[in-house]
């Protein structure tokens, strides 16, 4: 998957996560793989540092009613190059994904797919099986 198709030289290394509800939980399919972890969003941005900015990619994507939103999580003083091709949300009031401040994720069919462009520490996390779809 591309975060942002038209520049991908510009995208860092890094991991994707998903943050949509589907039927009031987490969707038990993924066309990803057959195993997810389970982290909860505040020790993502815990091992940050606390302080996150938190971009979208320009360009959504529509399939069968469903959207798909590609957003990227951030260290609050990083500067990539990527962001000049990307917009800045409000890490607490957006459609996507609010961080702070209560409900925060998407239900379908708005499916929110996030970068994290640094290493994240799983070990201590939830591995569970999903079907892949």
């Amino acid at each position: 998957m591309r975060l942002v198709p038209n520049f991908p030289d510009l995208v860092p290394a890094g991991v994707w996560f998903c943050a949509t509800l589907y039927n009031g939980g987490l969707p038990q399919f993924s066309p990803y793989g057959d195993r997810r972890v389970k982290i909860p969003f505040a020790g993502v941005i815990q091992q940050l540092g606390g302080n996150v900015k938190l971009f979208k990619d320009v360009i959504d994507r529509h399939s069968n009613g469903n959207t798909y939103v590609k957003l990227m999580l951030v260290k609050g003083n990083d500067n990539i190059e990527l962001f000049k091709h990307m917009t800045e949300l409000d890490t607490a009031n957006n459609p996507w994904l609010k961080l702070y401040g209560g409900n925060g994720v998407a239900k379908t069919p708005i499916w929110v797919e996030i970068y994290v462009p640094y290493p994240i520490d799983v070990s201590n996390c939830i591995w569970e099986e999903v079907q892949r779809i």
